[in-house]
């Protein structure tokens, strides 16, 4: 019991878990601005995401015969991130088509990949996550704005439901906390 009250304060979960509350129902009543934000998060990640793989792809070229097919899909994401940022009024559509095509050119990506090396490693979660990113790619591609919205309330209730658990545990180390002294 003392472990847990030695980790993080009662106040900072708490505090926390109002915190993402707020963030969550703010999605909910402004998903716009929420939107607009989560793009620019999203082209942050494309970008790092593609230098990682980009730089492992370069640094495994003679050890992994297929390392062109990890450099393709770090490249397209550094290039998807740059032009989130250098066009950041840009439609929210055409964003949201960039994302749809991240998605399935690395998707396929990792299925030829998981193909491709199924004798050199489990090929199971690259093939799995690969058809899912297809999948997930080509449904934002016919149904765009449900899509989008369809992720906000995922995201945000996601928040909301973490922001409670937060509020909850918080009080729950609150009172072991009362309770030891």
């Amino acid at each position: 019991m003392t472990d847990v009250l030695k980790q993080e304060p009662w106040w900072s979960l708490l505090l926390r878990g109002i915190f993402i509350i707020i963030l969550g129902v703010l999605a909910f009543v402004w998903p716009g601005f929420t939107v607009l934000v989560l793009v620019f998060l999203f082209g942050a990640f494309a970008f790092v995401d593609g230098t990682f793989a980009t730089v492992v792809s370069l640094s495994k070229r003679r050890e992994y015969k297929h390392w062109w097919l990890t450099l393709l899909g770090g490249l397209t994401g550094i290039v998807v991130g740059i032009l989130i940022f250098v066009w950041p009024l840009i439609s929210v559509l055409v964003i949201l088509y960039l994302i749809a095509a991240w998605l399935v050119v690395t998707g396929v990506i990792r299925i030829v990949t998981a193909i491709r090396a199924r004798r050199e490693t489990a090929m199971g979660l690259p093939l799995t996550l690969g058809i899912v990113s297809v999948c997930f790619g080509a449904a934002i591609f016919f149904i765009p704005l449900a899509m989008l919205l369809a992720m906000l309330w995922i995201i945000a209730a996601f928040a909301i439901i973490i922001g409670i658990f937060l509020i909850a545990d918080s009080m729950r180390v609150h009172k072991l906390a009362k309770a030891t002294s």
